[in-house]
């Protein structure tokens, strides 16, 4: 596999459909993708709607406790992950929708780097951030897990860009959240606010010490590398 694509989801059965669809149906080669999904077990809605979403012999579905929900967003990814085969993650979100043809040929063509990609997107703030990374498998295999904070692409974009090793993609995506100008706004998204991320954990001591652990993981590695 070459992408492994991460999708933590709640009750979006439709909206998670037509985002797995854009990704497949604009893929050069779908079959070296594989889907990963993860549903809550308290999510009745989905668990009684699943049987409609269509999923290939690759892709893997595993069901879970909610824990605080978004708050342990970051739970949800480092499952995935470990599920995962592919050289590389994707960090997706299931209101989110693949605009470019041929976005896993752009990701071939870093086959066997150590980068993290970052897609360009239709936010007008923040076109400096990456808000879906695209990473080696090898990061959770050396920090041992995606991230330690709900702000999981603040995480890999922080530690990416202290280190260097953050490239554009030549992709674009649309994020349909309300709060990036989207037209998600549903019950989901309204329990997920933004606003009730852990902010201030996330620049705690204990997150921001094992922040740097890891990025001195992953530069011992590069520097392994270099030898």
């Amino acid at each position: 596999m070459l992408v492994s694509v991460l999708i933590p989801s709640r009750d979006r059965v439709d909206i998670l459909k037509n985002s797995i669809s854009s990704l497949l149906d604009n893929a050069k080669n779908s079959d070296r993708i594989e889907i990963l999904v993860k549903f809550d077990f308290d999510d009745v809605q989905t668990i009684t709607r699943f049987n409609s979403l269509t999923f290939r012999k690759q892709d893997k579905v595993l069901f879970g406790e909610r824990f605080r929900g978004y708050k342990d967003h970051y739970l949800f990814l480092n499952d995935l992950a470990k599920l995962s085969t592919g050289e590389f993650l994707f960090t997706w979100n299931d209101d989110t929708t693949m605009m470019s043809k041929d976005w896993d040929e752009e990701i071939s063509n870093y086959s066997s780097q150590f980068v993290v990609l970052k897609p360009q997107h239709n936010m007008s703030t923040l076109q400096w951030f990456n808000g879906n990374p695209i990473y080696p498998k090898k990061w959770v295999e050396i920090c041992g897990h995606v991230a330690m904070n709900c702000h999981t692409d603040n995480w890999i974009h922080d530690i990416a860009t202290e280190l260097g090793i953050q490239k554009e993609a030549k992709m674009i995506i649309r994020n349909d959240a309300k709060h990036w100008g989207g037209f998600v706004d549903d019950q989901t998204y309204r329990q997920g606010s933004i606003f009730q991320y852990d902010h201030q954990d996330y620049y705690g001591l204990e997150k921001t010490r094992l922040r740097e652990y890891d990025k001195e993981q992953i530069k011992n590695y590069l520097n392994t590398c270099k030898k």
